[in-house]
This record gives structure tokens, C-alpha cells and sequence, in this order.
């Protein structure tokens, strides 16, 4: 990103700042299309009620951003490490998440549509209340996860390491692929809770 579309970014997300601080009496609800945010997503700034579209954060380390409620859509954030952040009521879709670092992260009442996650790694994740849909989350591990209330329709599990998960016959299974996404093998209620435990490991 070049100087000139650094400061004007900074502005917008300072006028963001003053919006969400004054609950929408002053300043600007913050709406991004086709940027490139390397490097620009802090925790410094509201991130939160935000609408990210086209937008590029790729290999970034995102720590402790809050996108509480935010749209995001169309996104790529491929082989970034996220720590600590709030997805809560966040709607997503059509974003590339693939070979990322999740954890710690607070899932609550997310909505994820139509996303790619393949080959990403998540460690003390809660999902208490996430959907997700239509989505490929093929060769990913899981570690120290809650599955609790978590929905699933239409996602593939293909090759899917699950590490000291818990609650994963409190999960909702509508349908999840455990072959390829050329071959579908579609799993669900009991079916899907007994191929997750026959694969969990300790």
C-alpha cells in the first residue's frame, strides 16, 4: 500500500473510531471495497460494524481485532494468524481462509457462507452458536475446540484432524462431506456425530 491510500485508510478508520465511540452520532461507519489492509489491521481501531468487501489481508497477524458484527465478504486472508479475535455475529462469506492459524478466537452467532478454510488450524476456538455453509474445511485440525451448538450444512471434513474436541454430539449436522468436493460422501445427524468421535484423538 502506497503512502497516500495509507493516510486516507487511517482517516476513514479514525472517522470510524468517532462513530462507533458516539454509538453513530458523529463521524463514519467505516465501508472498504478492494483494498489491500497488510499491515493496517490493529487492534488500535474499531474494526467492529464494519463492511469489508474485496479486501486483501493476506499473511497478516491479526491479534486481538474485533469484528463484532461486521460484513465481510469476498475477503482473502490465505496464511494469516489470527490470535484473539471477535467474530461475534459476524456475517462472512465467500472469503479465502486457507492455510491460516486460528485461535483463541470467539465464533458466537457467526454466519460463514460459500468459504474456503482448507489445510487451517484451530486451537481453543469456541463455535458455541456458528454456521456454517457450503463451505471447505478439508485437511483442517482442530485442537482444544468447543463444538458446542455449532451448525454445519454442506461442509467438507475431508482428511480433518479433531485433537481434544469436546461436545461434538451437541453439534447440528445437517450434512457434511467427507469425500472430496468432486466425490461427495454426505454425512449427517448420528452419522456425522459417530465419523467426528471414531477420528477423535487426545
Amino acid at each position: 500500500m502506497n503512502g497516500v491510500m495509507n493516510k486516507k485508510i487511517i482517516k476513514k478508520l479514525q472517522a470510524h473510531d468517532l462513530w462507533v465511540e458516539s454509538i453513530g452520532k458523529a463521524g463514519t461507519q467505516l465501508v472498504l471495497d478492494e483494498v489491500d489492509l497488510e499491515g493496517v489491521v490493529t487492534k488500535e481501531h474499531h474494526w467492529d460494524q464494519s463492511y469489508l468487501t474485496c479486501c486483501l489481508m493476506r499473511s497478516c497477524v491479526l491479534n486481538e481485532v474485533d469484528f463484532y458484527a461486521s460484513e465481510i465478504h469476498s475477503c482473502e486472508f490465505q496464511n494469516s494468524s489470527l490470535s484473539g479475535v471477535c467474530f461475534v455475529k459476524t456475517n462472512i462469506s465467500y472469503c479465502n481462509f486457507s492455510g491460516c492459524k486460528f485461535d483463541h478466537i470467539d465464533y458466537k452467532k457467526s454466519y460463514f457462507d460459500s468459504s474456503e478454510f482448507g489445510r487451517s488450524r484451530f486451537e481453543d476456538c469456541n463455535f458455541n452458536g456458528l454456521s456454517i455453509v457450503e463451505s471447505d474445511m478439508s485437511r483442517c485440525a482442530f485442537k482444544n475446540c468447543d463444538f458446542h451448538c455449532i451448525y454445519l450444512r454442506d461442509v467438507c471434513l475431508l482428511d480433518c484432524c479433531f485433537i481434544n474436541v469436546t461436545n461434538v454430539d451437541k453439534a447440528y449436522y445437517s450434512r457434511i462431506n467427507v469425500g472430496t468436493m468432486e466425490q461427495p460422501v454426505m454425512l449427517e445427524g448420528e452419522e456425522a456425530i459417530q465419523w467426528i468421535t471414531n477420528r477423535l484423538e487426545t
